[in-house]
């Protein structure tokens, strides 16, 4: 594990539990700080209050109540902090 990836910062958004548990658990095992959540206002709210920025958004591609737009564009007033997006379709 580098330096960098232990500084790099992941929010993982999936409605499946299991699935979510599971990704984050994989990207932990490989020293990245991660949060999670199924759900995508909690999502928005993490990423505001994040302190610095988030390096990868990892978020469901279909998942029935996000609008990945909002989520990866951030047309908020304060729109997150991020480096990329990654839609999965899981």
């Amino acid at each position: 594990m580098t330096s960098s990836m232990a500084a790099a910062s992941i929010l993982v958004v999936n409605d499946e539990i299991q699935v979510l548990s599971f990704i984050m658990e994989l990207l932990r095992m490989q020293g990245y700080g991660v949060e999670g959540t199924w759900d995508p206002d909690e999502a928005l709210r993490l990423a505001r209050v994040h302190p610095g920025p988030l390096h990868l958004l990892l978020i469901d591609l279909v998942m029935p109540v996000i609008d990945r737009a909002r989520a990866g564009e951030g047309d908020q007033p304060h729109p997150p902090r991020h480096e990329g997006v990654v839609h999965l379709r899981v």
